[in-house]
């Protein structure tokens, strides 16, 4: 749909030599598996999610508030082989 966004969860193995193997992804993930202790996660989550996505999108600065964790790229299939 037209300026829809949507969230799926990836779950991804990381062995003792740091090779990362991805395993899953989830149309649905559950973020109440998180639980309280984590909750900031999912907040710092949603808020990287707007300013670097969303805001960009429509054609919005990102605004000067800056989370505390930042949004990393760990798959990019156009490297893959």
């Amino acid at each position: 749909m037209k300026n829809a966004f949507e969230i799926y969860g990836f779950d991804f193995l990381i062995d003792e030599n740091n090779q990362v193997y991805f395993l899953e992804a989830n149309a649905y993930p559950d973020f109440k598996q998180t639980g309280n202790l984590l909750s900031i996660l999912i907040k710092e989550l949603f808020q990287n999610i707007v300013q670097q996505i969303i805001l960009p999108y429509f054609g919005y600065e990102q605004s000067n508030r800056i989370t505390q964790r930042k949004l990393h790229l760990v798959y990019d299939k156009q490297k893959t082989i």
